[in-house]
């Protein structure tokens, strides 16, 4: 797939303790890339691709597949599970 945004090498800067990733740039200069910028997501090719696109979260979170809310509470919500195994 052809890249809507040419790679730039810019700097970013990984801190492990506090669990973030920050890019090295000036809040206009990231503005202007945005506004120049139409980004474009390929189609799913595999379910498991489109299951971790629509459920994986953020970054800052853990970037852990988050799907809490769709079975809380399950036996009131949708029945008792039956056994599936």
């Amino acid at each position: 797939m052809k890249e809507s945004c040419p790679l730039n090498n810019d700097m970013i800067k990984v801190d492990l303790i506090n669990k973030r990733v920050d890019v090295l740039l000036n809040d206009s200069v990231i503005e202007e890339r945005m506004k120049k910028c139409k980004f474009r997501y390929p189609d799913s090719q595999t379910p498991w691709q489109e299951i971790a696109r629509q459920y994986t979260g953020q970054l800052s979170e853990g970037a852990c597949i988050d799907t809490k809310e769709n079975y809380f509470d399950v036996s009131n919500t949708k029945g008792v599970p039956r056994d599936n195994h």
